[in-house]
């Protein structure tokens, strides 16, 4: 592992109460930040769906900038989103979510891969039943890098194909999902047109899936980083 990877310093709180100004309030079971030697700030939190669960389910993500405060707030929210959508989908698993804050991303799969391994680590001392999922700028390749050292091997999801996962970008799953939860919900009958904010592996695909099952819902705007 690259020497600017390393977790130089770790802070695990529990049970501890997030709160916004937004009126967000959360109590998160576990949540453990990760310093980095090059700068880069990692979080994770854990929200608890039943006391049974043995696993918790959840995507990570990297972002360029926010504050400390900022990123562990949206963590809290992303994790109690998961806290509802894992058993909502049928998944005995509590919700999970990291964000990664790293003003100097690069592009290299395997150098994030590493980052993230680190962070990992560090977290499964005190989440053991961790599975991290991709999610904003942690792609299916960035995943089968991290899977490859064996003992992060069965905490990783969201392969490709040639990782052994189900490649969800290549087959559009999330956005094939997203509108087969809208199409569950009774109000789409009274909707006509609708917008996509965020036009990639999520979003290109909802966009084909509501065409081909909510043809009398029209597509009229669509937006991506670049507007």
């Amino acid at each position: 592992m690259a020497s600017d990877s390393r977790a130089i310093k770790v802070i695990a709180e529990r049970d501890v109460l997030v709160e916004s100004n937004d009126g967000f309030s959360q109590r998160v079971r576990t949540l453990v930040q990760t310093v980095h030697e090059n700068g880069a700030r990692a979080f994770s939190a854990f929200v608890e769906s039943h006391p049974t669960f043995l696993r918790s389910v959840g995507g990570s993500r990297i972002v360029r900038s926010a504050t400390d405060a900022a990123a562990r707030i949206e963590v809290a929210k992303l994790a109690s989103g998961m806290a509802s959508k894992n058993p909502g989908a049928g998944i005995p698993a509590n919700g999970q979510k990291s964000v990664v804050v790293w003003p100097d991303a690069p592009p290299s799969d395997h150098r994030r891969a590493e980052l993230l391994a680190a962070h990992y680590r560090e977290v499964l001392k005190f989440e053991p039943g961790a599975i991290f999922g991709p999610d904003m700028a942690v792609g299916e390749h960035v995943q089968d890098a991290i899977a490859a050292s064996p003992d992060l091997t069965d905490h990783i999801a969201g392969n490709s194909t040639a990782g052994f996962g189900v490649a969800i970008d290549e087959t559009g799953w999330t956005g094939r999902a997203l509108v087969l939860g809208l199409g569950a919900w009774d109000g789409t009958a009274d909707l006509r047109t609708a917008a996509i904010q965020g036009f990639g592996a999520v979003g290109a695909w909802a966009a084909r899936q509501l065409k081909r099952t909510q043809p009398h819902i029209r597509l009229v705007a669509v937006s991506n980083r670049h507007g």
